[in-house]
C-alpha cells in the first residue's frame, strides 16, 4: 500500500514535471486527428452512463471520530496510522433523501474510500474537518447525488480515479488547500469541481457533455492541467477573483464560452488545444497580470476586455504565440499607423489611431476584428465567413467599412458607443443579424446587399442620426421585420435620403406607401422612399461575394419582372 504521504509527493512531482514539459512547435499537431485520437480515447476507457443500478443493500453512515471506522471499515483492527489506513470500501449506497452517503468528520486517522458506489441523495461523500493528507477517495462511483463528494475543511485530501456522473456538482471545495483530484472523470454534471475559497491541482481529469468543467471563485494558486474537456454545454473553466494556472488541457464546447477568467490577478492560459463550432470565446475581464500564451484555438477566439484599458499593458506583454485555426493572433494596444492583409487569426485593437486592414481574410473565430476605444478605422475588401461576429467595435470613432463580404457569420457588424463612419459596398449572406448598434450615432449605411438573413438585418438600439439608404434587403427575417429602430421617445433615425431622394429596396415590399420599420409594440419608423427595384452595382475589385450578390439581385430582378408580365 503507497502512503497517502507518498502519493501527494508523487502527484506533487507529476505537477512540476508538467510545468516543465517543452510546449508542442506550433503546427505539428494535425487537429482533426489530434481531437478524433482524444475522444477515442476518454470514450474507450472511460464508462458512459448507466442502463440500470446495481444492487444496493447498504445504508448511508457516518464517522464522527476515529473511533467510529472500526464499524464501517473492512479492516477494523487497523491503527489508523500512515502506512495502515482503514478501508471502507464495496459499499453499495442507496442515499435517496439522505443528506450523504458517507460521511466522515473530525478524523485524524489515515483512511481510504475505494470501489464504492453511491446512488442520489445530498451528498455521494462528505468530508469535513479530517487531518491534513489523511484521506483518499479512490475508484468510487457517484451516480447522480447533488454533490459527488465534498470537502470542507480537510487540506491534502486526494481525489483520484473515481468517475462521477449527473451529479450538480461533481467534487465541490470550500475552505480548504492542497486538494488532488487526479484522473476523474465527470459525465453529465452541471458543474465538473467547484472550488470556493480553496486551492486544488486537477491533473489529468476528463470532462464529458458537463454545463461547466470546473467553476472556482476566490481561489489562490490552483492548477488545472492535462484535462480533457468534451462537449462541453457552457464552458471549460469559469474562474472569478481567483489566481489559476490552466495549460495543456484539451477543451472542445458547444457552448459559447471556452473560458472566463473575470476580476482576476496573475495566472496563466497557456499550451492550451480548444475546439468549438460555436464561435465561443476564451474571455478575460477586468483581470491583471494573466499571461495567456502557446494556444492553439480552433473555431473559437480570444477576448480580452477592461473596461478603462488601465489592466491590459501587463496583459499585452504576457501574450504571445496564440493562433486561431492556425492563423495567428493580433493583439495591440496604444499603438498609431497600423495596417494588417492577409490571412489573420483574429485582429485586437485597443486604443489604436489610423488603422488600416485591407484584404484580409478572416473566419470561424468570435469576432474576426476586434476594436476598443480606436480611432480612424478603415476596413476595406476583406472577407469574412462563419464567424460569430465578424466586427465588433465599441467606443470607437470614424469607422469605415468599405466592400467587404461575410457569409454564414451570425452578425457581420457589431458597434455599440461609436460615432461617425460609414459602411458601404458590402455583401452579407446568411446572418442571424447582420448589423447591430447600441447607442451609436451619425453613421452612413449604404450600397450594401443582405440576403437570406434569418432574422433581422439592421437593428438599431437608441440610436441617433443615422442615415440608411441605398441597400437592398432581400428574403431576410423569416416573419421578424428587415428592419429595426428601438429609441427614446421619437426616432432620428432616416431609413431614407431626402438628398438622394431614395430609400431602400426591400424584397417584402407591398409597392405601395411607406415601408414599415419595426419597434418595440408596432411600427417606430419608415423608409419613406423605398425602392421597387433592387440596386445593381458593379464591384470595383472583383470581391467574389460581391459578385454573387449581383447575380442573386439580376435574378431577383429577373423574377420580378416575369412576374409582373404575367399579372
Amino acid at each position: 500500500m503507497i502512503s497517502s504521504k507518498k502519493l501527494f509527493c508523487s502527484l506533487l512531482l507529476i505537477i512540476f514535471l508538467t510545468f516543465i514539459k517543452p510546449s508542442t512547435a506550433h503546427g505539428e499537431t494535425n487537429t482533426a486527428h489530434f481531437k478524433q485520437s482524444v475522444e477515442e480515447e476518454t470514450f474507450s476507457q472511460h464508462p458512459v452512463k448507466l442502463n440500470s443500478l446495481p444492487p444496493l443493500p447498504d445504508s448511508p453512515f457516518q464517522i464522527n471520530d476515529d473511533g467510529d471506522f472500526s464499524m464501517y471499515a473492512s479492516n477494523p483492527g487497523a491503527t489508523g496510522m500512515e502506512g495502515d489506513p482503514f478501508y471502507i470500501e464495496n459499499k453499495y449506497i442507496n442515499a435517496t433523501d439522505s443528506d450523504f452517503g458517507m460521511s466522515i468528520a473530525n478524523t485524524t486517522s489515515y483512511f481510504v474510500i475505494r470501489n464504492c458506489f453511491i446512488y442520489d441523495g445530498w451528498n455521494g461523500i462528505l468530508v469535513v474537518n479530517v487531518s491534513d493528507s489523511s484521506g483518499l477517495a479512490y475508484n468510487n462511483t457517484l451516480y447522480s447525488p447533488y454533490c459527488g463528494i465534498e470537502i470542507e475543511q480537510s487540506p491534502n485530501f486526494i481525489t483520484y480515479q473515481n468517475n462521477f456522473t449527473d451529479c450538480s456538482k461533481g467534487v465541490y471545495l470550500t475552505y480548504t488547500s492542497g486538494q488532488i483530484i487526479m484522473q476523474n472523470t465527470f459525465t453529465s454534471c452541471y458543474d465538473g469541481i467547484v472550488s470556493n475559497y480553496a486551492s486544488c491541482g486537477a491533473l489529468d481529469n476528463t470532462f464529458v457533455d458537463c454545463h461547466y468543467g470546473a467553476s472556482c471563485t476566490n481561489n489562490l494558486g490552483s492548477y488545472f492541467v492535462n484535462n480533457t474537456i468534451l462537449e462541453n454545454q457552457y464552458q471549460a473553466f469559469e474562474m472569478w477573483n481567483s489566481t489559476t494556472y490552466i495549460f495543456n488541457n484539451n477543451i472542445s464546447c458547444t457552448g459559447s464560452l471556452i473560458t472566463r477568467i473575470g476580476n482576476s490577478i496573475g495566472g496563466n492560459f497557456t499550451n492550451n488545444y480548444c475546439f468549438s463550432n460555436q464561435g465561443a470565446e476564451m474571455y478575460v475581464y477586468d483581470s491583471h497580470a494573466i499571461a495567456i500564451s502557446n494556444n492553439n484555438l480552433y473555431g473559437c477566439g480570444f477576448r480580452i476586455r477592461d473596461e478603462n484599458i488601465t489592466k491590459l499593458e501587463i496583459i499585452r506583454s504576457l501574450f504571445e504565440y496564440n493562433y486561431v485555426n492556425d492563423k495567428v493572433v493580433v493583439f495591440r494596444l496604444n499603438e498609431n499607423s497600423l495596417s494588417f492583409s492577409g490571412e489573420i487569426g483574429q485582429i485586437m485593437l485597443y486604443n489604436c489611431t489610423t488603422i488600416n486592414i485591407f484584404y484580409a481574410t478572416l473566419v470561424h473565430t468570435y469576432s474576426g476584428i476586434y476594436l476598443n476605444n480606436c480611432n480612424q478605422t478603415y476596413i476595406y475588401n476583406c472577407e469574412f465567413e462563419n464567424n460569430l461576429i465578424d466586427i465588433k467595435g465599441e467606443y470607437c470613432n470614424y469607422v469605415y467599412v468599405d466592400q467587404c463580404s461575410s457569409e454564414s457569420s451570425n452578425s457581420f457588424l457589431s458597434l455599440s458607443y461609436c460615432y461617425y463612419g460609414n459602411i458601404s459596398d458590402c455583401a452579407v449572406h446568411q446572418f442571424v443579424s447582420a448589423i447591430f448598434m447600441a447607442y451609436t450615432d451619425l453613421f452612413h449605411i449604404t450600397r450594401n446587399h443582405f440576403v437570406n438573413g434569418d432574422s433581422i438585418a439592421i437593428m438599431l438600439e437608441y440610436c441617433n442620426h443615422n442615415l440608411i439608404y441605398l441597400n437592398n434587403f432581400i428574403n431576410n427575417g423569416m416573419g421578424f421585420p428587415q428592419g429595426w429602430d428601438r429609441f427614446f421617445s421619437e426616432p432620428t433615425n432616416f431609413w431614407y435620403s431626402i438628398y438622394h431622394r431614395k430609400g431602400n429596396f426591400w424584397s417584402d415590399y407591398s409597392g405601395s406607401g411607406y415601408y414599415e420599420i419595426f419597434t418595440d409594440g408596432g411600427v417606430g419608423n419608415f423608409d419613406k422612399l423605398p425602392l421597387n427595384n433592387p440596386i445593381v452595382f458593379i464591384p470595383e475589385y472583383g470581391n467574389l461575394s460581391l459578385l454573387v450578390s449581383l447575380a442573386i439581385i439580376l435574378s431577383f430582378i429577373s423574377i420580378v419582372s416575369l412576374a409582373k408580365r404575367r399579372n
